[in-house]
């Protein structure tokens, strides 16, 4: 796992003239979060991007990898202006309208999710609905905003909880993830997830520009570090198949991980009943009943002579 140190531009890095975010550009070198996506996406593949904004991301997909994008946008304009990069863009509510009723049966090669499930009120049910435009060896990325971010932690242990227009706590989000949560959304949705990257920025970098003056403050955001090991991350990046999928269907690394998960549940169980019994036996060593529990013992042998 590749984790680097960057800044809040690596993530929305303009602004346009209105005010409006997601237009921006990005280098497919770097190490920003929407270059990674587009790694994992990689060439000549028919893409469905879900949230394509006005096409910055499309463009690259489109231009640089040489792929087929169907975007899908809830505004208008920015709609208007991927169309420029994308072989068509559907003009949607995610949550209110059926993806079918335009996508028919089309089947894509990669679904794109970038910075889009947190500004849903049931990602989950969206990531459940989009598995039906995957072929049978397509897949899912998506990358989405981590809430234990160092940054937020410290602010909240100073009494601030701030939405701001772009970053962690965008004001235009509805679900907020830590990197549990976020495995598990896409896991209970039915996903095998094949890969997790880490986009690191440093709290001074971010949208808050934490940087401690005080040494009780230092002090502080050492504390958040050594309890919090995503204390550095700004972004999940996740490679995900559904788990029907030929590709995990035929992997040596699934069928592992699947015992893997298998033997956690077991041991979870056990655990489970260690602590049952540890309990009932601390309960029948209290005095009291460690007397009564003799009494009946003592009667029930005397009963059997």
């Amino acid at each position: 796992m590749n984790e680097k140190s960057g800044n809040i531009q690596d993530v929305r890095n303009k602004v346009s003239s209105d005010g409006a975010l997601y237009d921006y550009s990005f280098d497919l070198e770097s190490d920003r979060s929407a270059s990674r996506v587009a790694r994992l996406i990689g060439k000549n593949k028919t893409i469905l991007e879900v949230g394509c904004g006005p096409g910055s991301q499309s463009k690259v997909f489109q231009g640089l990898l040489g792929c087929d994008v169907v975007g899908i946008e809830i505004d208008p304009a920015r709609a208007e202006k991927a169309r420029t990069y994308c072989r068509e863009v559907h003009v949607a509510n995610l949550e209110t309208e059926d993806l079918g009723a335009f996508l028919k049966e089309e089947k894509f090669d990669v679904i794109v999710c970038a910075d889009v499930l947190e500004h849903l009120r049931k990602p989950g049910e969206l990531l459940i609905g989009l598995k039906n435009f995957l072929k049978p060896d397509g897949y899912l990325v998506t990358s989405i905003p981590n809430i234990t971010h160092a940054s937020i932690v410290y602010e909240m242990i100073h009494g601030r909880f701030e939405y701001k227009t772009e970053g962690l706590l965008d004001s235009t989000h509805i679900k907020l993830f830590s990197c549990t949560s976020a495995l598990s959304l896409i896991e209970d949705a039915g996903y095998w997830i094949a890969e997790l990257q880490k986009v690191c920025t440093l709290p001074r970098h971010t949208e808050f520009k934490t940087d401690p003056i005080s040494s009780e403050d230092k002090k502080l955001l050492d504390a958040i570090y050594s309890r919090n090991p995503d204390a550095n991350t700004y972004q999940f990046i996740i490679k995900a198949y559904p788990l029907n999928n030929s590709v995990i269907n035929n992997s040596d690394t699934f069928t592992m991980r699947e015992e893997i998960r298998q033997l956690q549940e077991k041991i979870t169980s056990y655990e489970s009943e260690v602590q049952r019994l540890n309990s009932a036996l601390n309960w029948c060593r209290k005095p009291f009943i460690a007397r009564l529990m003799k009494k009946f013992s003592s009667q029930a042998r005397s009963m059997t002579k």
